[in-house]
């Protein structure tokens, strides 16, 4: 195919700012929305557990801010951890509560559990 953009993708710039800033908009909604069936379609099939691919994308959020600013500690995520999951006392990785190891000291994730 030639150089030209295919015409049915939008350009990469808009002559209208704000009409390329709901183009992106729409279609980050229904990105997330694919996402979301798809998580709760296999979800459905137990192929995965919702729960845990909620811990991992806020685990991934939580990676994404350390690596963005390597020489400056990270803040503490502004948001509680999702509904169903904890955050490990020693390393604050987020788990699905089932998964979480309790003893005198907290809640762990299984890296850290150590008996008491």
């Amino acid at each position: 195919m030639s150089d030209e953009a295919k015409p049915s993708e939008p350009a990469l710039f808009e002559e209208d700012p704000k009409a390329e800033l709901a183009s992106l908009r729409a279609e980050l909604r229904e990105t997330r929305e694919l996402l979301r069936e798809l998580v709760a379609m296999l979800g459905e099939r137990g192929l995965v557990d919702p729960v845990e691919v909620r811990a991992r994308l806020a685990n991934a959020r939580r990676q994404g801010h350390t690596d963005a600013h390597p020489y400056r500690a990270a803040a503490p995520p502004a948001e509680p951890p999702p509904a169903g999951t904890v955050a490990c006392a020693k390393c604050g990785t987020i788990v699905p509560e089932r998964k979480v190891f309790t003893n005198a000291n907290g809640r762990f994730c299984r890296d850290c559990f150590e008996p008491a």
